[in-house]
C-alpha cells in the first residue's frame, strides 16, 4: 500500500476504499487534474515514463522523447515527478498507473516500444524489463529471447519462481529461438521447474536437451542435460530409472579436464546408489567425489557432497559418518548455501527417520522444517514435514502425526515421494483408529 500510495492520506484512503488494484476514479481524476496544466513537451515526457514501472532513469527519458530539460522541470515542479538520483519516479504508483490508463493502446505501444529499443541498445540492461516492454510493444521476438535471458540469470541466482515466470514466457514462444537456446533453457531451468515441484515437465525438457546436444555432438551439454534428467528421475521415486543417465554422464565428463560438473554428477550418483541401498558402489563414487571436490576449491560443492556421501554411510548403519554431513552442514552454511543447509537436515531426519532414530531424525525435522520456511524454501520443507509427520506416528503422537502429513500433501503439486510418505502415514494412522469409512485422498 505504501509502495502504491507514498504514504499520501488520500490516496491510501481512496485506495483502500477501492476494489483490487484499480486505480479509484478519485485518484485518477485529480491526477489527470495536475497534469492537465503541463505543457505539451512535459505532457510527453510524463506519458513516457507512465510506461515504465518504478523509476525511469534519465538516459532512458531522453531515448523516449528527447525531452528540454526545461519540460522536465516542469513535471517536477507541478509535483507530479521526483528528481532522485538520476531517475524520475512518479511521486506515487498510483499517479503512474493513473497516467499510464489514458493512454491510448496504440501510443502505449509506441511508448513501449521505445523504452524496448533504449534498453535493448544499453548493456548490461536488466532482462526482465526487457521481455515486459518487449511483451507490452508485442514484439514477440524480443520478448522470447528477453524472458529466455531473464529465466537463465533467475536460475542462476536460485530464484526459482521468478525463473519458471520467465521460463514459461520464453518457451511459450520457442519458435522464435532456436533449438540450441531451447536445449540451453531447458536444462537451466530444470532445478527452478523441480522446485515448483512441475517435475515431470522438468523431465520431459531435460530429455529433449539430451537428443538435441547428442545429436549436435556436445558431449559436455549433453552431460549437463543427462544430470538434470537423472535428478528428475529420481525426484519422480524412478530410481532404477535415474541411474543410467548419470552413468552416461560420467563417462562424457571424463573425456575432459575434471571440473565441478563431475565431482557433481559423482555426488549425485552415490545419491542413486544410496537410495538403490548399493552400499559398496556408494561408497566407491562418495569417496571419488570427497577427492575431486579437494581439488577443486568449491566449498558449495564439497559442502554438498560431504552431506550426500555422509548420508549414505549412515544408511550403511554407520552412525559416524553424520559427523561428515555436519561438516557439511557447516560448510554450507559458511559457504552461504541455505539449499544444501536444508539438504544436509533433511537427509539426516528423513534417513535416521526410515531407520527409526527418532533421537537424530526429530530435531533434525523440526530445525530443517523451520530453516526452510525461513529461508524461501518452500520446495524442500514439504518433504521434511511428511517425514516429521511419519516419525510422530510412530512415536504415538498422532494428532501432530496428522497435522504434518496434511501439510504434507496441502501444495497445489506435491511430488509422488512426498505424497508417498504422507499417504502411507495417514493411511497407517485411520487404521490404528479404526477409521472403516472410504479414505478421500487428500
Amino acid at each position: 500500500m505504501h509502495a502504491r500510495t507514498g504514504g499520501n492520506p488520500f490516496f491510501v484512503t481512496e485506495a483502500l476504499a477501492a476494489p483490487g488494484d484499480t486505480v479509484p476514479t478519485t485518484v485518477r481524476l485529480a491526477v489527470l487534474a495536475r497534469a492537465s496544466r503541463l505543457g505539451s513537451v512535459a505532457r510527453r515526457v510524463l506519458d513516457a515514463v507512465a510506461v515504465v514501472p518504478g523509476r525511469a532513469e534519465r538516459w532512458l527519458v531522453d531515448a523516449m522523447c528527447e525531452p528540454s530539460a526545461n519540460a522536465v522541470q516542469e513535471c517536477i515542479d507541478r509535483g507530479v515527478l521526483v528528481a532522485a538520483d538520476d531517475t524520475y519516479p512518479f511521486r506515487h504508483e498510483l499517479a503512474r498507473l493513473a497516467i499510464e490508463s489514458q493512454l491510448s493502446e496504440a501510443d502505449r505501444s509506441r511508448l513501449h516500444a521505445r523504452a524496448l529499443a533504449a534498453l535493448q541498445a544499453r548493456d548490461g540492461a536488466d532482462p526482465a524489463r526487457i521481455a515486459h516492454h518487449a511483451e507490452a510493444a508485442g514484439d514477440d521476438a524480443a520478448l522470447a529471447h528477453a524472458a529466455r535471458n531473464a529465466a537463465l540469470l533467475a536460475a542462476a541466482r536460485t530464484a526459482y519462481r521468478e525463473a519458471v515466470r520467465h521460463g514459461d514466457r520464453a518457451l511459450s514462444l520457442r519458435h522464435e529461438l532456436s533449438a540450441a537456446e531451447v536445449a540451453e533453457l531447458a536444462v537451466r531451468l530444470g532445478p527452478s521447474l523441480g522446485a515448483m515441484m512441475r517435475i515431470d515437465e522438468a523431465v520431459a525438457l531435460a530429455d529433449e536437451a539430451v537428443e538435441h546436444w547428442r545429436a549436435a555432438g556436445d558431449e559436455r551439454r549433453e552431460a549437463d542435460a543427462l544430470v538434470m534428467l537423472s535428478n528428475g528421475l529420481a525426484a519422480l521415486g524412478h530410481t532404477a530409472e535415474s541411474t543410467p543417465p548419470i552413468e552416461r554422464a560420467i563417462e562424457l565428463l571424463e573425456h575432459s579436464p575434471p571440473g565441478p560438473e563431475l565431482a557433481g554428477a559423482y555426488a549425485r550418483l552415490t545419491t542413486a546408489h544410496m537410495l538403490a541401498r548399493d552400499r559398496d558402489a556408494a561408497a566407491e563414487w562418495s569417496e571419488r567425489a570427497i577427492a575431486l571436490d579437494g581439488t577443486l576449491g568449491d566449498d558449495g560443492l564439497l559442502a554438498r557432497t560431504m552431506i550426500e556421501t555422509g548420508i549414505a554411510d549412515v544408511m550403511d548403519l554407520r552412525f559416524d559418518g553424520l559427523v561428515r554431513v555436519h561438516e557439511g552442514i557447516e560448510l554450507a552454511r559458511r559457504a552461504e548455501r541455505p539449499g544444501f543447509v536444508a539438504l544436509g537436515l533433511s537427509h539426516i531426519g528423513t534417513g535416521c527417520g526410515e531407520l527409526r532414530r527418532y533421537d537424530l531424525a526429530m530435531p533434525a525435522l523440526t530445525e530443517g522444517t523451520a530453516y526452510a520456511a525461513e529461508h524461501d524454501l518452500e520446495h524442500q520443507r514439504p518433504y521434511m514435514t511428511a517425514w516429521l509427520g511419519r516419525c510422530q506416528f510412530d512415536l504415538g503422537r498422532w494428532f501432530e502425526a496428522e497435522v504434518h502429513c496434511r501439510d504434507s500433501l496441502a501444495g497445489p503439486r506435491t511430488a509422488a515421494y512426498i505424497r508417498f510418505v504422507g499417504l502411507n502415514s495417514l493411511g497407517w494412522l485411520r487404521a490404528r483408529r479404526g477409521d472403516g469409512d472410504v479414505w478421500p485422498l487428500p
